[in-house]
């Protein structure tokens, strides 16, 4: 018998289909094997049909004779697999319209022994959504990796870590992407479905986001270098591909497309583009149209972590005799991918890309160790070089208050005197236009929140800053604060608490105990544009 994922290639719909009337003669799998019946062994289309997949080297060994009931069973299994297949096809197409319906960012499939619950992440929570017996679950699961996906490797395997990504006919509407993740956990394995939004770049910006004039000033600064990488940190899930694709957008159209953007992602989740206006004139009269231009987008992908490291790093390298202007690598994620980067800066392209770190300061720190010591590794001093490392940027998302259920901090019967001390030493005695979430929540929104927005950092290196942080993260952001008046996450978040955009707890619960450093410029810091 044929094992469970072994697929007949040529039944009805299979990319070596053949008429009905042979299914009794000869039958070709997936796992390369090519089975005939050996009632008619000398049969002119079993004869053709063998030497046809031979020539084409479609199965490895010899032909594999069997008797007719089993050719029978072959092709009888096979239906019955594709209808369960496609009904559970339609459980998870439905799953994950819940879950865009819902404005979800992932859907969390957790396998255990003994049950499987389906989670679904929205505004920055997870919620239970289903809950299916064990077998069930990894049917789901099977079903989506297996017949659902552009899959990086054959076979569904729950205990490998696997990467894969949905195929366009199967995502729901407003939904452009959908990357999937595995991993084995002590009690069975865990799928996360990562949901990438379709947004229009004429509506989303970065101010929408939740950035400050004086930050948008900041990342003007950085787009108007010729060369040099700008690094955008934070999280899983903390936007950074969003901010990263929407200023990709603005270089284009402030360009009006004349600049040639290439970007190398793993894999692509956004299309990029900007809007740009061109002028003709006819009979006449001068003709105005506008349109959007797009980024040469790249998708790296491959079997095994190993070569996608050495795909990514040939992507990067490929690249850079494609003519760009302005080079997108979706993240930094070891010695040669970083060495790519540092190559293309040097030679005057300017870079964007993306680390797993925690603060602007700490990813100087993170690409040094990302670096390492191996062959591709890149010399310290070229990572604190601010002709290379042009900007550092960090960023959070936080949970914005429902503006309709929301409570004035003033009102609130049940004061935390604790956090209370912690607001009046930033904000003094007046705590005006704060306001706490409504956990209840109204028909406006969900638990309280409608959304999330940006907390971010960011820093325009000089090479000043470059040296103290070869000595000392501490030095270095002494020197940020005091005389680059530096802005930190906090200082951002704290501007939205007083605006009464976010709870006070759940910027703390991202960040930190509320506080301002102490070498924080606080004088400069209010004579700061806030509003839009």
């Amino acid at each position: 018998m044929l094992e469970a994922n072994v697929k007949i290639l040529t039944t009805r719909g299979g990319p070596q289909q053949i008429s009905p009337q042979l299914y009794d003669y000869i039958c070709l799998t997936s796992d390369k094997k090519l089975y005939f019946n050996q009632e008619y062994a000398n049969h002119p289309q079993v004869l053709n049909k063998i030497a046809y997949f031979n020539e084409a080297k479609l199965f490895e060994g010899k032909p594999i004779p069997i008797a007719s009931s089993e050719m029978r069973a072959f092709y009888d299994k096979n239906v019955k697999n594709t209808h369960e297949a496609s009904q559970l096809q339609r459980e998870v197409t439905d799953i994950f319209k819940v879950a865009a319906d819902a404005e979800a960012s992932d859907v969390h499939i957790i396998v255990r022994k003994n049950e499987c619950v389906i989670k679904i992440r929205r505004i920055g929570d997870l919620d239970i959504e289903h809950e299916y017996t064990t077998a069930h679950g990894h049917s789901l699961c099977k079903t989506i990796f297996m017949t659902m996906c552009d899959q990086a490797g054959k076979t569904f395997q729950p205990k490998a870590r696997q990467d894969a990504r949905m195929k366009a006919s199967y995502l729901p509407e407003g939904i452009t992407g959908v990357r999937i993740g595995t991993s084995p956990t002590d009690s069975g394995y865990l799928m996360v479905c990562r949901l990438l939004k379709k947004s229009d770049p004429t509506k989303l910006n970065l101010q929408s986001l939740g950035y400050e004039p004086f930050q948008l000033d900041q990342i003007n600064k950085a787009k108007s270098k010729k060369g040099g990488i700008n690094i955008s940190a934070g999280p899983t899930g903390a936007g950074k591909s969003t901010t990263m694709s929407l200023i990709i957008g603005q270089i284009i159209s402030e360009s009006n497309g004349t600049k040639h953007v290439i970007t190398a992602e793993n894999p692509v989740e956004y299309e990029i583009g900007g809007e740009i206006t061109t002028q003709k004139e006819i009979n006449g009269l001068v003709v105005t149209k506008k349109y959007m231009s797009f980024a040469t987008q790249t998708p790296v992908m491959a079997a095994n972590t190993k070569r996608k490291k050495e795909i990514f790093s040939e992507a990067i390298t490929a690249m850079m005799r494609l003519d760009p202007d302005v080079i997108m690598i979706g993240e930094v994620r070891d010695g040669g991918s970083l060495k790519a980067s540092v190559d293309a800066a040097m030679t005057g392209h300017q870079v964007w890309t993306s680390v797993h770190a925690t603060t602007a300061i700490g990813i100087i720190k993170r690409l040094i160790t990302v670096s390492g010591e191996d062959e591709g590794s890149v010399e310290k001093d070229l990572i604190c070089d601010s002709s290379i490392i042009s900007s550092l940027m960090a960023q959070r998302l936080v949970k914005k208050v429902c503006a309709h259920c929301s409570v004035a901090l003033t009102k609130h019967k049940n004061f935390d005197q604790k956090l209370i001390k912690r607001l009046t030493d930033v904000f003094g005695e007046d705590l005006s236009g704060i306001r706490l979430r409504n956990e209840i929540g109204c028909s406006h929104c969900f638990k309280g929140n409608s959304g999330r927005t940006v907390v971010a950092e960011i820093i325009n290196t000089d090479q000043k800053f470059m040296d103290l942080i070869k000595v000392s993260n501490y030095e270095a952001e002494q020197y940020w604060l005091k005389v680059l008046n530096g802005i930190p996450m906090m200082a951002h978040g704290l501007i939205k608490v007083k605006r009464g955009l976010i709870d006070p707890y759940d910027l703390e619960d991202e960040l930190e105990y509320i506080s301002f450093p102490e070498a924080f410029n606080k004088e400069y810091f209010n004579s700061l544009p806030k509003v839009y």
